[in-house]
């Protein structure tokens, strides 16, 4: 993500979640029993003035994880989604000129979209690619990450079917995780081989596809729904408040030269001054520090094999000790503990 909102902040229209609780209903799971965790009820989810949080985002599509919903139920979910789903960012892929400027766009924007995945794009040769996984939130384990992958995948095929006008046919799949029934399922319905245990998530497809001019394109309504992303990118770095511009310069820091009085310099803003408008936002920067530093510690934890030493020094700890008793304190976990239930298997 290209800026640093809290998760806890409810800033997004919860079409998602009532996509994910139609395509479950369909398959015998209660949409209650979904939304209980995130204190939701059915109502709210379709309500035109409803939002939602990244939080609450995860601890629904958490219930569905563990829900006991048919294999495949992930994938199928996230084909129901449609591009007029997302308001200006899906009109702005509508409206692109061509399918690389859709990509850019979708990468650029993907903020907007309540983001449960950290997206890119590669473009190698003949091949280009979506490059996703799962956001570094704590409360993500191994059932939830590969929920997360499955439904990505399934919006992915299903957007680039509908902003192409025909079935998209991908190359080739990868996943961080070992082989199960999905894979397979894959496999046969797209006649494209499925790469397992392959550290990243990877959707692959012809690079071709992106110079393919879009049938429905229109260079002044692109440029339109551009100014209008931008617009909702700037409302939400204000809902952010200063805590949102202090997260980014921290997780921007050199660890060595991570102070306050350096930021407040960078910020421009005296040191006083800032102590305050943080305090009015009911936090600090050592709260804001541990932040980042979780969401940071989550992601080296889950996706690579750094031992735990290793770990401690890329965030700033003295030693291993402080680490892990830092991380038990904000998660209730022990730093082994995690990485066993939230590394990819």
């Amino acid at each position: 993500m290209r800026i640093f909102v809290p998760w806890n902040l409810p800033l997004y229209p919860p079409v998602k979640l009532a996509l994910l609780a139609d395509a479950l209903g369909a398959e015998g799971v209660s949409s209650n029993a979904l939304l209980n965790d995130a204190r939701l009820d059915p109502a709210a989810i379709r309500a035109a003035s409803a939002t939602v949080s990244i939080d609450q985002m995860i601890a629904v599509f958490a219930a569905a994880a563990r829900s006991g919903a048919p294999q495949g139920a992930a994938f199928r979910a996230g084909r129901r989604n449609q591009i007029t789903c997302y308001g200006a960012y899906g009109f702005g892929l509508l409206s692109s000129p061509d399918f690389r400027q859709a990509i850019r766009f979708a990468v650029d924007y993907h903020h907007l979209a309540a983001p449960t995945v950290q997206l890119s794009i590669e473009e190698r040769g003949a091949c280009a690619a979506w490059v996703f996984d799962p956001l570094p939130h704590h409360r993500i384990d191994q059932a939830l990450y590969r929920f997360i992958v499955e439904m990505q995948i399934g919006t992915l095929v299903a957007l680039h079917s509908e902003l192409l006008g025909e079935a998209f046919r991908p190359r080739e799949l990868h996943l961080a995780y070992r082989r199960d029934d999905f894979a397979a399922s894959f496999e046969r319905e797209f006649d494209a081989p499925c790469f397992v245990e392959s550290g990243r998530n990877k959707l692959v497809f012809d690079a071709a596809y992106l110079d393919r001019r879009h049938p429905r394109g229109n260079t002044t309504s692109f440029a339109e729904m551009e100014r209008l992303c931008e617009r909702a990118t700037q409302d939400i770095e204000r809902s952010g408040g200063m805590a949102a511009k202090m997260r980014a310069c921290i997780a921007a820091a050199d660890r060595e030269a991570l102070c306050f009085d350096a930021i407040a310099r960078q910020l421009n803003i005296p040191e006083r001054t800032l102590r305050r408008r943080l305090s009015d936002e009911n936090t600090s920067f050592s709260e804001l520090v541990n932040d980042v530093r979780l969401v940071a510690a989550v992601k080296l934890l889950r996706d690579s094999l750094l031992p735990l030493e290793d770990v401690a020094g890329e965030l700033g700890f003295s030693d291993a000790a402080n680490f892990r008793q830092a991380f038990r304190r904000w998660t209730g976990f022990s730093p082994q503990e995690f990485r066993r239930r939230a590394a990819p298997a």
